[in-house]
């Protein structure tokens, strides 16, 4: 399986977690947990990647992970979204900076990429929407 083919994966399954409240009937808080939980798993092996990169500082990609772990252990759900939220495309910006000519070799690559920060970023949006404000 390549590289495009995971990132679409991992998109679906976050897409259906954030689907979850409303196709059954699913404690809100209990499925925003897990998306959060997910996401900060991307996020951190996103970070570990980032030391393969070139022109990378292995500092950012500690950095990286550092943050997804708080955002799994802080307490404030909607402070972890917001935390998930900017890390996505902060990666995301650092990877076009320190992997541009990667990224022109492989433009099927780039553009998933660019899907699914994008996507993620509305799912953690949806979600934590949903936290404030149940139905």
């Amino acid at each position: 399986m390549n590289q495009t083919n995971l990132i679409y994966f991992a998109l679906a399954a976050c897409i259906g977690i954030t689907a979850l409240p409303w196709v059954i009937s699913l404690d809100v808080l209990s499925a925003a947990d897990f998306l959060m939980g997910l996401i900060a798993i991307i996020c951190a092996f996103l970070g570990g990647m980032s030391w393969s990169w070139q022109n990378s500082n292995p500092t950012v990609g500690i950095l990286i992970s550092f943050f997804a772990l708080l955002a799994i252990f802080i307490s404030n759900i909607f402070l972890a979204h917001i935390i998930l939220a900017s890390l996505l495309n902060i990666i995301w910006w650092y990877e076009k900076r320190c992997m541009s000519s990667y990224l022109e070799e492989n433009p099927k690559y780039k553009k998933a990429r660019e899907i699914a920060t994008y996507v993620l970023t509305i799912c953690i949006l949806i979600s934590g929407t949903l936290v404030l404000n149940p139905y």
